[in-house]
């Protein structure tokens, strides 16, 4: 919501909405490149010359069922309707991936934003399932590499089996596009489930 207030009533052609897969498998990244997503809302069509353009990388593919019950991309879409109006989306949903994959990405993301005003969109928790202190103490040490960009360190922890974060492969994609397009990073808010929920 944070991250949405501040998108209010700006101009995109286009947001790509990244998130991990939680039921499926897979290696590489599912893109869903035809039609739209419909939510209670409304509906947001997809954008299929930038997903056309996101399909010429080799792992790329065109896998709906990775799409099935998944809601890391579904969650974003009522913000996305409420912030930003007639935008189209293009879907991502992420598999096991190399770094070079992920590099690549980074790139095909910097030459789309050459000609179209997109906007990138990470769909991730950060640490599981930890007591409230412990995790806020891994959130910390995670949220002090994003600061960075330091997908070094993020890629290291995670081939440790330090789990960071359920969306390590597109958070890891997002900061090395925004390396790569010389972005800034801001933290507008952190909190965990421990201060909702008790």
């Amino acid at each position: 919501a944070y991250s949405y207030k501040v998108l209010k009533d700006k101009k995109f052609d286009t947001a790509i909405i990244m998130g991990p897969s939680h039921r499926y498998y897979f290696k590489g990244v599912a893109i869903w490149d035809k039609g739209e997503f419909k939510v209670p809302l409304g509906s947001l069509k997809i954008d299929e010359e930038i997903s056309q353009k996101i399909e010429e990388l080799e792992f790329v593919k065109d896998k709906k069922e990775y799409f099935f019950k998944e809601h890391s991309i579904e969650v974003q879409l009522p913000f996305l309707i409420k912030s930003i109006n007639n935008i189209k989306i293009v879907p991502l949903i992420f598999g096991e991936n190399t770094y070079q994959n992920l590099e690549k990405l980074a790139e095909k993301l910097k030459e789309i934003a050459k000609i179209k005003n997109i906007i990138v969109i990470v769909s991730t928790d950060l640490s599981h399932y930890h007591p409230y202190l412990e995790a806020k103490k891994i959130d910390a040490q995670t949220i002090k590499y994003i600061k960075k960009k330091d997908t070094d360190a993020l890629w290291i922890d995670y081939k440790l089996g330090k789990v960071r974060a359920c969306g390590i492969h597109p958070l890891i994609a997002f900061l090395l596009y925004v390396k790569k397009v010389g972005g800034k990073i801001e933290i507008l808010k952190y909190a965990n489930s421990g201060d909702t929920a008790g």
